[in-house]
């Protein structure tokens, strides 16, 4: 049974509430060639540039066309000068397929997408996140070592000798590929 828009943003108005101290949801579902917002800009649509920047209301998704789009509350950086908001929806899911078709949004598929994002965000909590935010060089050191760790966890040589199939060892490997059975 596939469910209204509306519906399902009351939904997750209900599971995940409001931003900290605003009245936007956490997280909505829209779709893609209704979403504008409004940028500081230089250029005009035309390429032309503008002698004085001017705010101008612009397609958000000029890149995803006719899909739904899982967005979630996020704060904009005060370094951001193009965003004239202190509040972004930020895309996390555009609904559709591998090929680029679009898909339908079910319940069941944004409650997981969602719960998966909490779990991992909570899995690794970073204590010291605000110093790890700071642009100096050992905080962005620290990030990076954070993501090698993430991405590529404990690597070792007896890792990679697996992993390519060149390690030595004893008694029989089962394996099945048909290269070995």
């Amino acid at each position: 049974m596939i469910e209204s828009v509306e519906i399902i943003n009351q939904r997750l108005l209900d599971y995940f509430g409001k931003f900290e101290g605003t009245d936007h949801p956490n997280y909505r579902l829209v779709w893609s060639e209704d979403q504008f917002e409004k940028r500081l800009c230089d250029f005009t649509e035309y390429g032309i540039e503008l002698s004085i920047p001017e705010v101008r209301e612009v397609r958000k998704y000029s890149y995803i066309h006719n899909k739904y789009v899982l967005e979630k509350a996020c704060p904009v950086p005060s370094t951001n000068k193009e965003l004239t908001t202190k509040l972004s929806m930020e895309p996390i899911w555009t609904f559709e397929d591998k090929f680029g078709h679009a898909l339908m949004p079910t319940w069941a598929a944004i409650e997981i997408l969602i719960y998966t994002i909490h779990s991992s965000l909570h899995k690794k909590k970073i204590e010291k996140e605000d110093e790890l935010m700071l642009p100096t060089k050992e905080a962005t050191e620290e990030r990076i070592r954070i993501m090698e760790q993430e991405l590529f966890g404990d690597s070792s040589r007896i890792e990679d000798s697996l992993r390519y199939d060149s390690a030595v060892g004893y008694g029989i490997r089962k394996r099945n590929d048909s290269k070995f059975n």
